[in-house]
């Protein structure tokens, strides 16, 4: 079993894989938060740090919504899920890949490998 299917097995309660134009969607949704080539320069950014997704979580900025999934592996499709899935299964999820993005229309994480800690920005 690969570390997606593994992820895919503990997310399976609310987890879709994305494709086709969902797909192209969720990638313009990612640029559209300021990823230019696939990167986010934090730098630049206004963004808050947060030490693990239940600190996230607990702060009520974020409720426990849907979220795209995107490892920057290509062996890894994009993936939708819920917040609290996603906190709950951390390990398998960062497994995936050192560099992922969380995110939907209104939020971007990313889990700062290997750190641990998270970089919240809201849109």
């Amino acid at each position: 079993m690969t570390l997606f299917e593994e992820c895919a097995e503990v997310l399976k309660s609310n987890f879709t894989i994305v494709i086709g134009n969902d797909e192209k969607m969720a990638i313009k949704i990612l640029y559209d938060h300021g990823a230019i080539n696939g990167y986010i320069d934090w730098g630049i950014k206004n963004y808050t740090l947060y030490n693990d997704f239940q600190e996230l979580l607990k702060s009520g900025i974020v409720k426990d919504d849907k979220f795209f999934v995107f490892a920057d592996d290509v062996d890894v499709p994009i993936f939708e899920t819920t917040l609290s899935l996603i906190a709950a299964n951390a390990d398998d999820v960062l497994a995936l890949c050192p560099k992922i993005y969380i995110y939907n229309n209104d939020f971007l994480l990313q889990p700062m490998y290997p750190y641990g800690e998270i970089h919240f920005l809201k849109k």
